[in-house]
């Protein structure tokens, strides 16, 4: 995300969000529907792991979250393939 930290100015808005249990008030110019649809996976990701807290619980949600954007790339690349074969098919 473009400028996300947890230091705000006057330039960006301040989002609060809650990730484990913890609220986080979060300082983005990006929109605050996705910030906040960001937070709701992350802490889904971290609820889904067998570990709830802690170093290792954060890297498996990484994880789980870096294969969820992966598959998705993929399936656009896909997709994108087959709809140029489709149009050089026209």
């Amino acid at each position: 995300m473009n400028n996300l930290n947890n230091l705000t100015n006057n330039q960006q808005k301040q989002i609060r969000v809650a990730i484990a249990g913890r609220e986080y008030v979060l300082a983005s110019d990006e929109q605050e529907e996705l910030v906040r649809e960001a937070a709701v996976r992350v802490d889904k990701a971290l609820h889904s792991s067998s570990l709830k807290e802690g170093p290792v619980a954060a890297i498996l949600a990484s994880l789980r979250l870096a294969l969820d954007l992966l598959k998705a790339e993929r399936a656009e690349k896909e997709s994108q393939k087959k709809l140029e074969e489709i149009i050089g098919l026209l």
